[in-house]
């Protein structure tokens, strides 16, 4: 005599089936949302930068050299950050160089701004090569990977109109 009768089944019911679905939907979304800060901190050398620049062919190119503790950085990431969300990553890279900052530095300077482009620390050979003797220093490449300007100092709205000015068509 069998009291009890439980049957297994590999199949959800129906409604835990859609259930499944929008929980992955959300997880997916929230992870998205809630993401940390884009910043690495992992250093890149001046042959990294390189490579980048050269894998990038076909897109607008924009490089920002900064540090945590520069004023005129600090108005300029914000702008790069509205570049980033504006325009397609098949169409404009966007990448900062941290100088003369410590992990510590960057890290919590990331958590602050939120960055939605890749940050990396930059190697002092990276400095030398592009001959940063100041920041913020922006180098902007046209889509053939020839180098448009070297900007040092922040000008309000200059990189948009050149990034705007040289988008593949």
């Amino acid at each position: 005599m069998t009291l009890f009768r439980t049957s297994v089944s590999s199949r959800p019911a129906p409604y835990l089936k859609g259930l499944g679905v929008a929980v992955v939907v959300a997880l997916v979304l929230a992870a998205i949302w809630l993401r940390p800060a884009y910043a690495s901190l992992q250093k890149m050398s001046d042959l990294d930068v390189l490579q980048l620049i050269s894998e990038s062919k076909g897109k607008v190119t924009v490089i920002n050299f900064f540090a945590s503790w520069c004023g005129p950085c600090r108005l300029e990431i914000p702008e790069l950050i509205e570049l980033r969300k504006q325009y397609p990553k098949e169409d404009v890279v966007v990448v900062g160089l941290a100088v003369d900052d410590t992990r510590d530095a960057l890290q919590a300077m990331s958590d602050e701004v939120g960055f939605n482009y890749p940050v990396y620390l930059a190697e002092s050979s990276a400095a030398k090569l592009f001959n940063v003797e100041g920041v913020p220093m922006v180098l902007v490449y046209a889509p053939d990977g020839k180098l448009i300007t070297t900007q040092v100092g922040y000008r309000p709205g200059y990189v948009r109109e050149l990034v705007e000015e040289h988008l593949p068509k």
